[in-house]
């Protein structure tokens, strides 16, 4: 054999084993977790002063005996950190819970289930020496292990935190109509299509063109900007909070009522006062729970002179 083939060899054995080393474990004592695979519907988290249970009903996930909407994507990175849990180390065979915070008092206890069967019992404890990592105890396994890439701050996060946000959800090119009550004034927008010729290198051809007018001010073309600023504001609207011990029962007039029609529905957005943290509180007719919105979203529709809005 000569001596290029033998060097050649000899390098695709050395970058065998680089690649075969990284998934041999030497650590006999560290059980490997296998992820479930039945469909998971419900997480109880607790600890001390923490107690939530996030449960499933059809597609959607709520959260405790109030069944507020959760925010899917948020529940979801919370069952895939679990899920994929991979035991780093085994730091201790004979407890000493007390040293790493998995006493009763101190741990959180995360439970994954799926239809009543526990898929997942795991305990949190304090953080390791290193960022991301935490020591744990799992499913029936008596021993203390190192793991990565979740910590107890991921699941005991506040219940506003972990609500869906989402309020209104409305794509700007399927909205038909805005109108606009703020300060004992009315305005009232509407679209139309025009058909525009247009020229190319090639040929000649119409386009429509969707423009935007108010209503009772000689029908004057809305700028496309401010339009479209107000318009992109449904597509989603999302809450800030969502205060607690406000009703909107309690709710004195709104400040500003924006009225939008989309797909043959009306959809409403009423603005209320500000909070103490500048906020602005906020109801819809496509949410039951009073929320708030940031003042940088409101300035949307709030309209100082009518004449702003129109094209120059």
């Amino acid at each position: 054999m000569s001596r290029k083939k033998i060097i050649s060899l000899g390098i695709i054995v050395l970058l065998g084993i680089a690649i075969l080393i990284p998934r041999i474990t030497f650590n006999d004592s560290v059980p490997l977790l296998e992820p479930w695979k039945e469909s998971a519907d419900e997480i109880i988290v607790k600890s001390r002063d923490y107690d939530i249970r996030i449960y499933k009903e059809g597609d959607s996930w709520l959260i405790n005996t109030h069944a507020y909407a959760a925010d899917s994507e948020s529940v979801e990175v919370m069952l895939n950190k679990v899920k994929e849990l991979k035991l780093l180390d085994l730091i201790s065979e004979k407890g000493y819970t007390e040293n790493y915070n998995l006493t009763d008092e101190k741990r959180v206890h995360v439970r994954v289930s799926s239809k009543g069967k526990v898929l997942r019992d795991l305990y949190l404890g304090k953080d390791g020496s290193t960022y991301n990592h935490v020591y744990v105890m799992v499913d029936d396994y008596p021993d203390i292990y190192l793991t990565s890439g979740l910590m107890a701050a991921d699941f005991t996060r506040e219940i506003d935190d972990l609500r869906d946000k989402k309020i209104i959800d409305v794509k700007r090119e399927n909205i038909e109509s805005i109108s606009i009550r703020c300060k004992g004034k009315t305005y009232s927008f509407y679209q139309k299509l025009s058909e525009i010729s247009r020229e190319d290198e090639k040929d000649s051809f119409v386009e429509e063109e969707r423009k935007w007018y108010c209503a009772g001010y000689g029908n004057r073309e809305v700028a496309s900007e401010r339009i479209n600023s107000m318009l992109s504001s449904f597509g989603p609207l999302k809450a800030e909070t969502f205060p607690e011990g406000i009703f909107e029962k309690s709710l004195k007039n709104a400040s500003c009522i924006i009225k939008i029609r989309a797909g043959g529905r009306d959809i409403q957005l009423d603005i209320f006062d500000k909070t103490k943290d500048g906020k602005l509180i906020a109801t819809s007719s496509e949410n039951p729970y009073v929320f708030t919105i940031g003042e940088w979203i409101a300035q949307r529709f709030f309209i100082e002179k009518i004449n702003e809005v129109f094209v120059k």
